[in-house]
């Protein structure tokens, strides 16, 4: 293991990544003002797109709506899994639903890191680069 050398300068600045572009499956600015996601990053004082929080809020919410399709019995396995393959739930990242695979069929943002006048950094969303994307292995891997 090789120890740090002195001189080396560590900041908690991202000024050298403005500008840079990135992707993600979340979009703050597609969601509505009054969603959950946009309350829970105002709270936490969060000013960047929170793709985490989107996909830990969304799989909650999935759970929810299994909880509720099967009005609360969950010993039922098979029926369960029919009720989570629905995906009948309000995502907060925008249309959702699953692929023959179980994995998301969503869309996905160009976004661009910037830093506001307060300081704090941010992805913005400067477009929907690919709506509707699907893995493109779901034809060789369909769950049975």
């Amino acid at each position: 293991m090789s120890a740090i050398p002195p001189e080396a300068e560590f900041t908690s600045s991202f000024d050298h990544l403005v500008g840079a572009p990135n992707t993600r499956d979340v979009c703050l600015l597609c969601v509505g003002p009054q969603s959950p996601l946009r309350a829970y990053a105002y709270l936490a004082g969060l000013h960047a797109a929170v793709s985490t929080g989107a996909q830990s809020y969304d799989a909650a919410s999935l759970i929810a709506s299994a909880v509720a399709g099967t009005k609360t019995d969950l010993s039922d396995k098979a029926a369960v899994q029919k009720v989570l393959e629905r995906a009948d739930f309000k995502s907060v990242r925008g249309n959702f639903k699953y692929g023959n695979n179980h994995f998301p069929i969503q869309n996905f943002y160009l976004q661009e890191a910037v830093k506001y006048k307060d300081g704090n950094y941010a992805l913005k969303t400067v477009a929907t680069i690919v709506n509707d994307d699907q893995d493109r292995f779901h034809d060789k891997c369909p769950m049975k």
